[in-house]
């Protein structure tokens, strides 16, 4: 029973790591593996650690706060995307794949972190397993990211070229819209 409260809150908090991997995606920006690995290992430590250190955090930061600017950075990283398609008219008609540096895997770290802890607070008021919601979040959080980058470079390369930015700039704002009201 406890590995399927972790499995089960894994999957509710990293749900949003499919679209982020869609993002990226679209706009043709591969995650390479080790990197994958690093955001992952990272969500999956600060969730543990919001999990254990909850009771504590809860009193220096409260769970709406880190929640809610969570939701703000996605919004505001969406509306960058949509400023750039729309400003931005030397789009190419195929975009080279390029690969994820080791500053953007940072800072996507820090984004889905800042959700996870939130939501790792919550876990560990209502007993979720710590140790187990750490393993299951690395799987899950992999998987998702994997997942959700092989759906976004399977859409066709037209649609990609007018308006993959775009696209992924909605995601963004809508993804951080949800967390906000959920």
């Amino acid at each position: 029973m406890r590995l399927l409260s972790a499995l089960i809150f894994s999957f509710c908090a990293n749900i949003d790591n499919i679209m982020i991997g869609i993002t990226y995606g679209l706009n043709r920006v591969c995650i390479q593996l080790k990197y994958n690995l690093i955001i992952s290992l990272f969500i999956s430590f600060t969730t543990y650690l919001s999990m254990t250190l909850g009771n504590y955090i809860f009193k220096i930061i409260p769970i709406d706060t880190l929640s809610k600017l969570s939701c703000w950075i996605l919004i505001c990283w969406g509306c960058v995307q949509i400023s750039n398609a729309i400003f931005d008219h030397t789009q190419e008609t195929i975009k080279p794949i390029k690969k994820m540096t080791l500053k953007q895997a940072v800072i996507l770290s820090l984004i889905l972190a800042f959700n996870n802890a939130a939501v790792g607070i919550s876990a560990n008021i209502a007993g979720v397993d710590a140790s187990l919601t750490f393993c299951c979040t690395l799987i899950i959080s992999v998987c998702f990211l994997h997942v959700g980058q092989i759906l976004g470079k399977k859409c066709p390369n037209a649609f990609k070229a007018q308006h993959a930015q775009l696209l992924s700039g909605i995601l963004l704002i809508i993804l951080g819209l949800l967390e906000t009201f959920i």
